[in-house]
């Protein structure tokens, strides 16, 4: 770790003014700062890491639309690492938050809805949970369309510097089945007495385990979703053969069954 000198009077606008906010060190601009005189003092500062604000309330993020926005710029920063030209769309588009074409020869173009989480603190965990709503039901209208779903961790006073999320690259008819086989299979429950379970599927959750096969599968965009292999945990590709549990109603799977 190398280490800058930096005065008071400059480090005093990034402190005092930020209620619940801590920050972190980090090199200023890439350039070596001053040697030591009177009036610097020395402060350690990691080159990887920025000093910037990072909102903690103890709880993690708790404003959705910022949880929102986070996601879709970070999907977009993704796509575009893989090639892909991306474009968010405006608010109120169904559907699709973010649209993009490959810049290779093929030019093939995709539509992208991003769902993102914060659940727990470790992204890894597992425990990221999703609500598709009633239209993430719908079977998709063209070959290209994808969820890919996000679970962010928590910054804490104890991590501040960002952790790589977590993301889910999955067409939009395997994620209509995973929430409609989770949320069946929890409605019909058989050791549950009748009637004590009535959440509509359309508010019922997904967790990030259920699509653990997608994670960053971020190579499966160039493919047609028909063409793209089932990777569902297995008791969630097994589940669908049960009467109690199927399928949602006009979804591709069924009908080809």
């Amino acid at each position: 770790m190398r280490e800058h000198v930096v005065s008071d009077a400059a480090l005093a606008p990034l402190e005092a003014p930020w209620p619940q906010v801590h920050t972190v060190t980090g090199a200023v601009a890439g350039r070596d700062l001053p040697t030591a005189s009177p009036g610097l003092r020395e402060v350690p500062c990691p080159l990887h890491l920025e000093r910037v604000p990072v909102l903690v309330d103890g709880k993690g993020m708790t404003d959705n639309k910022m949880l929102k926005t986070a996601g879709e710029h970070w999907v977009a920063a993704a796509l575009a690492l893989h090639g892909w030209a991306p474009a968010l769309t405006r608010d109120g588009i169904e559907r699709t938050d973010i649209l993009a074409v490959h810049v290779a020869e093929v030019r093939t173009a995709i539509e992208v809805q991003v769902k993102t989480s914060s659940d727990g603190r470790n992204v890894d965990g597992g425990r990221g949970a999703f609500i598709l709503g009633r239209k993430g039901l719908m079977p998709s209208q063209s070959l290209h369309e994808w969820f890919v779903l996000v679970v962010l961790a928590r910054p804490t006073a104890e991590r501040l510097a960002p952790v790589p999320p977590a993301a889910y690259v999955v067409p939009r008819d395997h994620a209509s089945a995973g929430l409609w086989i989770v949320h069946q299979r929890w409605l019909t429950d058989p050791s549950v007495p009748a009637g004590r379970r009535n959440t509509p599927v359309a508010n019922g959750r997904v967790t990030a385990d259920v699509f653990a096969g997608y994670r960053d599968r971020w190579d499966l965009l160039s493919l047609p979703t028909p063409e793209v292999p089932v990777l569902l945990h297995d008791w969630v590709q097994a589940a669908q053969h049960d009467q109690r549990i199927g399928l949602p109603p006009e979804h591709p799977w069924r009908i080809a069954g």
